[in-house]
């Protein structure tokens, strides 16, 4: 009989060292033993939301390290790893991982980032830093200064009209 065993391949049956040829019926008695290969699995990466893709092969019974993250996000932290596309974390970048008997498939976990514009108002009214998350819409404050027309906001001598949060802090002067 060939017999199952989750997570392995059955090579044969083994006397010692020697595959039993189990067509011949031997002249004593004998005494075999099944041998086993672990099988390989494929453990996929979804950047869920990055862009690339990724992947790893395990041998299963064999803990290994997760490959380090090789995504990117704009405008997010990755937190880790998950069953689900929107599951809890559950992993941690480079963790042990043992992979079940299957090809597998893990989610990368993002956290939208936080953002500020602050202002200088070059001694006109003071207006409210922007703090929001990444990609959100903003409407830049026009700030009021006795005498003068506001030109814009500028970020060193470039004239700054953003209606989104980007993926950096960014400090505007007024002209």
């Amino acid at each position: 009989p060939t017999p199952v065993k989750v997570g392995y391949t059955f090579k044969g049956w083994y006397e010692g060292e020697t595959l039993f040829n189990a067509n011949t019926m031997p002249n004593k008695n004998v005494s075999v033993v099944a041998k086993w290969e672990a099988n390989t699995y494929r453990l996929t990466f979804n950047a869920n939301g990055a862009s690339g893709s990724s992947y790893q092969d395990f041998v299963y019974g064999t803990p290994s390290k997760l490959n380090a993250l090789s995504f990117t996000r704009e405008g997010y932290t990755f937190k880790g790893w998950s069953t689900s596309s929107n599951g809890e974390v559950v992993y941690a970048d480079q963790q042990e991982y043992s992979i079940p008997a299957e090809a597998t498939t893990l989610y990368a976990i993002w956290e939208i980032n936080s953002y500020s514009i602050t202002f200088d108002e070059d001694g006109g009214e003071q207006v409210t830093d922007i703090t929001q998350d990444y990609g959100t819409s903003v409407t830049l404050p026009t700030p009021v200064k006795v005498g003068y027309t506001f030109k814009g906001w500028y970020e060193g001598e470039t004239l700054y009209t953003t209606t989104s949060i980007p993926s950096r802090d960014v400090a505007l002067k007024a002209k």
